[in-house]
């Protein structure tokens, strides 16, 4: 059986990261495994494929749900960065009733 995941660690153009670290990496290799498996030769070839590319789109999965949360994170710190900013140009109550 062929072992073609040579190229699951080439990194996308413009990225430091090697293929298999990115959702777009894992989504190609178990795509790539998914054709494999409905062109091999063997019944074990193809459940060999097809478990791999399950195992790419759990992978590509969990990436993406990290990502996510790390978006939602970088939002939020964003979000309470914006407000103390603002709460610090605000002069304190006792400078205002002090007028």
């Amino acid at each position: 059986m062929p072992d073609d995941h040579s190229d699951a660690a080439t990194p996308p153009a413009g990225s430091s990261k090697e293929a298999r670290e990115t959702v777009a990496g894992c989504r190609d290799r178990a795509a790539k495994d998914r054709l494999q498996a409905a062109g091999a030769g063997t019944e074990n070839s193809r459940r060999v494929f097809e478990r791999s590319a399950a195992s790419w789109d759990v992978r590509g999965n969990d990436i993406q749900e990290a990502e996510d949360a790390s978006a939602q994170q970088r939002a939020a710190d964003r979000d309470l960065w914006a407000s103390e900013e603002r709460d610090d140009a605000s002069p304190p109550d006792d400078a205002a009733s002090k007028d």
